[in-house]
């Protein structure tokens, strides 16, 4: 039976600057060697574990095993490709976009969860407000990937959503 080439990727909620791919391949083709992932962000630069000095990561077989990647540094939109490789040849490819938005779900949780200690911090406006502004760009980067296919538009609102985090005593 002729290889059908699939793969997912995952985020860990312990660890959300790793990517976990599994390969949902099915079917063979022995003269499959090797995959190659390619992360290309939003800005057009590939994201690769620290040491690596080419474009993708190396993705050994057997067909079916996973591998972790740690290459997040902030929430990220791009596009991701994989290559089955027989030898230096591509053999077959797959491109997903991917929406990876955990480290701004975790501190949108993280308010929730402070809320408990303060519950009278939902009057304050400015804050509410601006903790709508981050859940509206978290949902805004998803629609722009799983909907429109827009690394760009939802690599922006991911932008937007990093900003208010990485300012968080100016905004929380």
């Amino acid at each position: 039976m002729a290889l059908s080439v699939d793969f997912s990727v995952t985020q860990s909620l312990a660890n959300p600057n790793e990517l976990t791919f599994t390969d949902l391949s099915s079917g063979s083709d022995s003269g499959v060697t090797t995959r190659r992932i390619y992360i290309l962000t939003a800005n057009g630069t590939y994201l690769v574990e620290s040491g690596t000095t080419v474009d993708y990561e190396l993705w050994a077989l057997p067909l079916g095993t996973a591998i972790t990647l740690d290459v997040l540094t902030q929430a990220t939109s791009p596009s991701i490709k994989v290559d089955w490789m027989t030898g230096s040849t591509v053999t077959y490819t797959k491109t997903e976009l991917y929406d990876f938005n955990l480290q701004l779900y975790l501190f949108a949780y993280q308010l929730t969860q402070s809320q408990l200690s303060s519950p009278q911090i939902v009057q304050d406006t400015n804050y509410y407000g601006n903790k709508i502004k981050l859940l509206v760009n978290i949902k805004d980067s998803g629609t722009a990937i799983d909907l429109m296919s827009d690394i760009y538009n939802g690599q922006a609102a991911l932008d937007r959503g990093t900003y208010l985090v990485n300012n968080e005593s100016l905004f929380f």
